[in-house]
Formats: structure tokens, C-alpha cells, sequence
């Protein structure tokens, strides 16, 4: 199997699809689905909530290791251009005094 070379899309795809995790596959297309769309949207406390009630996964993943899961999820869907990229933190200067104007 050819491994992609440099840095680019297609390297970044390869290591995300390396590092998805089986179980992923053993839930219904309907659940993975709604999971996707939840973490589209930025619901990660609802995908997590749905990844972890349903029941074709034994044993049922802890918070860590459903976090780790949809964490993988979503730089997946991202990698494929199927969610917007991560946005970055905004740091607020809390010692900033306050304009009104």
C-alpha cells in the first residue's frame, strides 16, 4: 500500500482514517447519521448523549472514551470537508476595562 507523501489533504486523510475507531462501524448507518449531523452543528454533548445510550455498543463507552470517539469523528468529517473547519479560541483580556459608548 502506497503511503502519501508531504503534508497535504491526503496525508491528513490517511492518518484520520487510521485512527478511527472500529466500533464506529457497528452502530446503525441511522444513529451514525444523526451522530454526524449532531457534531456538524456543534452539539458534541448531544452526540455524546446518542453515541452513548445506544446499544450496539458493548461494552457502552465512558464520557473519556466516547469524547476521544466523537473527538476522532470530527476531524474525520472535517478532513473530508464534510464540517467546517475548527474555529479558533478568542482570548478575552478580562483585565480590559470596558468601552460604552
Amino acid at each position: 500500500m502506497d503511503e502519501p507523501q508531504g503534508d497535504g489533504p491526503d496525508r491528513l486523510r490517511s492518518e484520520v482514517e487510521q485512527v478511527q475507531d472500529p466500533r464506529w462501524m457497528s452502530l446503525s448507518r441511522q444513529v451514525r447519521e444523526r451522530i454526524d449531523e449532531n457534531l456538524r452543528r456543534g452539539w458534541v454533548i448531544q452526540a455524546a448523549v446518542l453515541l452513548r445510550s445506544h446499544e450496539g455498543l458493548d461494552p457502552r463507552p465512558g464520557l473519556h472514551e466516547a469524547q476521544d470517539m466523537l473527538v476522532e469523528r470530527s476531524a474525520r468529517l472535517r478532513a473530508e470537508g464534510l464540517a467546517e473547519p475548527e474555529k479558533p479560541q478568542v482570548e478575552v483580556d478580562h483585565a480590559a476595562p470596558e468601552h460604552r459608548g
